[in-house]
């Protein structure tokens, strides 16, 4: 009775806990609970991670869900650069400018262009992505290259080159993964496709213009590489997501591979069949010189109906810190 009694005393509650809703491989999320018991221990501040996939998707119906539901949870929780615009017009978001959050601490460029919505700040970069060619050094020297590919003309001929022979021994063996899906990837790879063949989204306006020769050249060459050669698996454009490639290329199955640098660690851990065997380079373009990345990223916000408010500024402060920084960056890349 007196144990009951005990947790009905408001004083003796237990306080709930901070909640940061975050996504990504598993090495990413093994990371983050690392930092969030580096948190506590300099704080005191209890945090229960909400996990998420992968699947940038499925990450944005999770986020939208609890949204729109108004709910305490998650407190904090990281967004994709093209999401924020969305999620803030809803006026979901908690401005940060009351929270003693320096913005001149950030790169003006980003603030203004990602972070700020009708004037007030409403979240901060955590870490930058962009586009890159993973590809195998072993295999390229084996067969008599120098480097990797600086056009798509060269990358189609090394893989012509290569996977005949490879495949002698592996079946499962192509020349180049990327992100084809039908999601939100694909539009991130055939702008990478389009601005390096001379293109782009738009043409000097801001209307869209996407039947320009350039575009319909790059879209030529997509088309090739999985139905014409084929250099890509045929399963490019109903399954290749960012996991699905990289495990492909991870496992040994590919000689070239489009993803983020968050691959890079996980393609040379102790455990990883390619390890000490992976290079990595600018994507090539249809012109050598002429490469093109799709920059994003991820953004840290607080959620407007937060119920630990101050807590959370904690973290967001804590996350953005230069040391924390300089971690994210040696550990994740």
């Amino acid at each position: 009775m007196l144990f009951v009694a005990g947790l009905l005393i408001p004083g003796c509650q237990p306080q709930p806990r901070l909640t940061f809703m975050v996504g990504g491989a598993p090495n990413e999320l093994a990371f983050f609970e690392e930092l969030l018991t580096s948190f506590t221990a300099e704080t005191g501040i209890e945090v229960a991670m909400i996990r998420q996939s992968t699947d940038s998707t499925q990450r944005k119906q999770g986020i939208l869900l609890a949204l729109r539901g108004h709910r305490p949870d998650p407190d904090v929780m990281l967004l994709d650069v093209a999401w924020i615009g969305q999620i803030a017009a809803s006026n979901w978001l908690e401005p940060l400018e009351s929270y003693n959050i320096n913005k001149q601490d950030y790169f003006a460029s980003i603030i203004d262009l990602a972070d700020t919505y009708e004037t007030r700040l409403i979240g901060l970069p955590l870490y930058i992505d962009g586009g890159l060619l993973y590809y195998r050094r072993d295999l390229l020297q084996k067969h008599g290259f120098a480097g990797p590919p600086e056009t798509w003309a060269e990358l189609r001929q090394m893989a012509e080159k290569v996977v005949p022979v490879e495949r002698e021994q592996n079946p499962n063996f192509w020349g180049h993964v990327w992100q084809g899906a039908q999601y939100e990837g694909l539009i991130c790879n055939a702008l990478e496709f389009f601005t390096s063949a001379g293109g782009g989204f738009f043409n000097g306006t801001a209307t869209p213009v996407l039947d320009q020769p350039a575009n319909i050249e790059a879209l030529r060459f997509m088309n090739e590489l999985i139905h014409k050669q084929p250099i890509s698996p045929p399963n490019t454009f109903t399954d290749m997501k960012e996991e699905e490639v990289r495990m492909h290329f991870h496992n040994g199955n590919a000689l070239f591979e489009r993803n983020w640098p968050y691959a890079w660690g996980l393609h040379n851990a102790a455990d990883s069949p390619v390890q000490g065997r992976v290079g990595i380079a600018p994507l090539p373009g249809f012109v050598a010189g002429k490469s093109a990345s799709t920059l994003g990223g991820w953004h840290i916000v607080m959620s407007k109906f937060s119920d630990k408010k101050q807590e959370a500024a904690s973290l967001i402060k804590y996350l953005t810190s230069s040391p924390v920084q300089k971690k994210l960056s040696l550990k994740l890349g």
